[in-house]
This record gives structure tokens, sequence and C-alpha cells, in this order.
């Protein structure tokens, strides 16, 4: 798999993560072993410097619901929910594609987020969304639990809480909700 250098957030208000330099390969396992720490799974920290807010409210909003349903397509009136909830403007259409072509702008490759009638699709790569990489580190820790491995339970528990970074979906419209796609 290509490592895109971006990792996507939900974790907290949602964000891109830039790749550089000591940063999570993501063309690798979301549990890649350390070397040295008890086999424990751990991706090297991110700094705050690797973090790339969103500043549009309704961008964030995109994103969050393009990752809720990563991979999958979700229909642009589905979409028009989450941005307008049940009064989209006129321009709802537009102004949505807009937004759409800001968010690939953001992206590392644009055609991560392809038009796919009857609405859009976000190609995240495994390990790439915070989400999936937390869920790793606590399977990990609860193999580690059942053998009472103690230490590697501490190891893998402190990296899946260093991946959050606030309330999760925080920063979000205040009647932000997520429309699930049809046959999600």
């Amino acid at each position: 798999m290509r490592q895109y250098g971006l990792r996507f957030g939900l974790l907290g208000p949602p964000v891109l993560y830039d790749s550089g330099p000591g940063r999570y390969d993501t063309s690798a396992d979301p549990c890649r072993t350390v070397p040295g720490r008890h086999d424990t799974a751990a991706p090297a920290p991110l700094g705050v410097h690797g973090v790339r807010g969103i500043r549009s409210p309704k961008t964030r909003a995109l994103l969050a619901a393009l990752l809720l349903d990563a991979g999958r397509t979700v229909p642009a009136e589905s979409l028009k929910e989450v941005l307008w909830g049940g009064a989209p403007p006129a321009s709802a259409q537009a102004s949505l594609h807009n937004h759409v072509t800001r968010l690939r702008r953001m992206l590392d490759d644009p055609a991560r987020l392809r038009t796919v009638p009857p609405g859009y699709q976000l190609r995240i790569g495994h390990g790439e969304l915070d989400v999936h990489v937390f869920e790793c580190h606590l399977a990990t820790a609860r193999g580690a639990h059942a053998v009472h491995d103690w230490e590697r339970v501490i190891d893998a528990c402190a990296a899946a809480l260093a991946l959050w970074r606030g309330t999760p979906l925080g920063g979000l419209p205040p009647n932000w909700a997520a429309t699930p796609s049809p046959g999600a």
C-alpha cells in the first residue's frame, strides 16, 4: 500500500495529520511492533506541528461525515443534510461542490475524494484513521490483559490514550448530526 503522508483524526475536532520524519508510517500495520517495547503497538507520537486543523465549520463537518462512512459512497443529499440540516439553501449543490473542492485541495492526493454518483467517496488506507489505530491498541491491551502481561497492557493503553485530542468530533456546528448513507 502507498504511504499517503496524511492520517485523519476524529478523536477530537476533525483534522488532517501531516506526515514527516518520525511520524507514523501508514504503509505498515497500524499496530506494528516498536522494537524494544515488549512488542507493544505504539506508533511514533505526533507533535502538534503535525496536525492541520480545518478552519471552515462546513468543511470540518463534510470531512467528518465522509470519514464516518470512509470507503462508501455518501449521497450528496445526505451531505447537504449534514451541512444545512432540513433547510439547505437554493445554492446547496454548488456550495457542496465548493466545499468538496476545498477539501480535495487539503488532501495529499485529491483522487482520494472521488465523485461517485449519487455522491462522494473518501478513500482511506488501513491505519490512517485515528479511531482505527485506537481500536487496534485497545485489542492489543485486551490480549495482553488476557495473559496478564501488565506492562504491555499499560503500554498499549497509553498509546491508545495518546491519540485523543479532546471530545470526539469536537468543533463541529452544534446542530451537526451525521446522516448515515443508505445500506450502512
